[in-house]
């Protein structure tokens, strides 16, 4: 079996209900990221929103997942690469607690622009220069 049809498939991998699989996906991980935003900023205990806290990693990462799974050529474009910038800057978030408010905005900013940037500009691929929607 060979790797690329694999890893690149012609057409996307579906099933039924996807698009409402990530339509709630989504709808989750923006709720619990409002939640978790706001009990950091003001000061609120970890203890209170520790668990939504987890569900805006794992409704992240089974985002990720379900776009990686459909077509790998994801992890080419402008938007795998936004979601490693929004990790990134998490990972540098706690030393500077608690003052985290640039770190935050910067992410949700990101988030926004790239949720809400044209195709062009969401597919566009690094390494091939171009919009990349199939390999």
């Amino acid at each position: 079996m060979q790797l690329k049809p694999l890893l690149f498939p012609t057409t996307d991998r579906t099933f039924p209900g996807k698009r409402w699989v990530k339509i709630a996906l989504r709808s989750l991980h923006i709720w619990a990221v409002a939640v978790v935003v706001g009990a950091y900023l003001f000061g609120i205990p970890q203890s209170a929103w520790y668990l939504w806290h987890q569900m805006f990693i794992l409704t992240g990462f089974a985002m990720i997942a379900l776009d990686g799974w459909s077509n790998g050529v994801y992890f080419l474009q402008l938007r795998w690469y936004v979601v490693m910038v929004k990790m990134a800057l998490l990972a540098f978030l706690h030393p500077w607690y608690p003052e985290p408010f640039y770190f935050l905005a910067g992410i949700l900013i990101v988030s926004s622009v790239i949720a809400h940037a044209p195709g062009d500009v969401r597919y566009f691929s690094p390494w091939h220069m171009r919009r990349l929607e199939r390999l």
